[in-house]
């Protein structure tokens, strides 16, 4: 059967349509999540998942504490069940907490057994996936069954945009149920969705101009280096991931402050930066080390709206919605095309991985 290797770009280019269904669908996605936050008093939330997955949590768990109110943490698997674990201080009765694992087709073994856990411990296990009848599934109490289809690219990316939006509208529904946020908060939060598919649209053909202007650079470079800052860390981390999964070069991601404590060190000529620069609190400083970036290397690559006064003719630029935390979803859009273009004029797949045999050999996944 002939593979079609645009299936990435058809993927990404889907997921205008795959917002809007889903804040069309909004009580379908979020009813289960708001009333148990409406019958349960949830005080803990763990956020649990790898890859793709685990960089929603970190977003998500960011949302829930400033809208939500309560603590929330994200672990990869393994660490969380052999080195962390629930409740470890006592404080907690099982219906005060909540497990949400983010997930694809959830047939990844380590947020299967933080589920199998959390219910043995009768703790709630909240989970998004594809499979509404999967391995992962089985375990949880709620099951957000994502309608965004099976990708047949290896590279997540739409099905991580459908597990960011629909978790974080259902932190914008809870919040506004319990009275934690004010109705002209919650409106906000609803208009800035409904602006994202066209956000989310003009960003991946900003980023496609950009690219026929500036592709030899990143055909040339050797890794890339991505910085963010606030919840877009996790963003600039899913970059890294998307550009690494692709291109098969190394990428390393850090937050922006993290970065100007020794990181910095190796940057030299040649050296090939992305700098994701939402409208937050830390947005001076990101400029500040873009401005000391550029002193030691040309390819200093920013991701801005028109307004950042640091912007130049080598940034990529379009009219984000700036809504703090969708961010995380329009940001990404940029290194999600960067990653199919640059593998195919690279001669890669991004429909067959390199090691495409590698999680069945490590046993890192169920069969079924």
């Amino acid at each position: 059967m002939d593979m079609n290797e645009n299936a990435m770009m058809d993927c990404i280019k889907a997921e205008p349509d795959v917002i809007k269904e889903i804040l069309d669908n909004r009580e379908y996605y979020c009813g289960d999540f708001v009333k148990h936050f409406m019958t349960h008093p949830v005080k803990r939330v763990y956020l649990s998942g790898h890859g793709s997955p685990y960089n929603a949590g970190v977003v998500v768990g960011f949302m829930m504490e400033k809208l939500l109110k309560v603590e929330a943490a994200t672990s990869y698997p393994t660490l969380f069940m052999n080195h962390s674990g629930f409740n470890v201080n006592g404080m907690y009765k099982p219906e005060e907490m909540l497990v949400i694992c983010p997930a694809q087709s959830g047939r990844t073994r380590g947020p299967v057994y933080v589920a199998r856990k959390a219910r043995e411990m009768g703790i709630p296990v909240i989970c998004t996936t594809l499979l509404r009848d999967g391995v992962l599934a089985r375990e949880c109490d709620i099951v957000i069954e994502k309608r965004s289809g099976d990708e047949e690219s290896f590279p997540e990316t739409k099905g991580h945009v459908a597990s960011m939006a629909i978790l974080m509208l259902c932190v914008v529904e809870a919040a506004y149920a319990l009275g934690r946020i004010v109705k002209s908060e919650y409106d906000g939060y609803l208009e800035a969705f409904a602006a994202l598919p066209q956000s989310v649209a003009l960003a991946a053909e900003r980023t496609l101009s950009w690219y026929e202007a500036h592709k030899q650079v990143l055909l040339e470079a050797d890794s890339f280096t991505f910085l963010g800052y606030g919840a877009n860390y996790a963003t600039a981390v899913e970059g890294g991931l998307k550009l690494l999964e692709t291109t098969l070069k190394p990428c390393m991601s850090y937050e922006c402050e993290e970065f100007m404590h020794g990181q910095n060190q190796p940057v030299k000529d040649g050296t090939v930066l992305f700098f994701l620069c939402p409208r937050e609190p830390e947005r001076n400083r990101m400029d500040e080390l873009v401005l000391w970036c550029r002193r030691h290397t040309r390819n200093c690559f920013m991701v801005a709206s028109p307004d950042d006064p640091v912007t130049d003719g080598h940034s990529i630029v379009s009219d984000f919605v700036e809504c703090e935390f969708l961010t995380a979803i329009e940001y990404l859009i940029p290194f999600q095309v960067l990653s199919h273009v640059a593998a195919r004029d690279m001669g890669l797949s991004s429909v067959v991985a390199n090691h495409d045999d590698a999680g069945k050999e490590l046993n890192v996944r169920f069969e079924s």
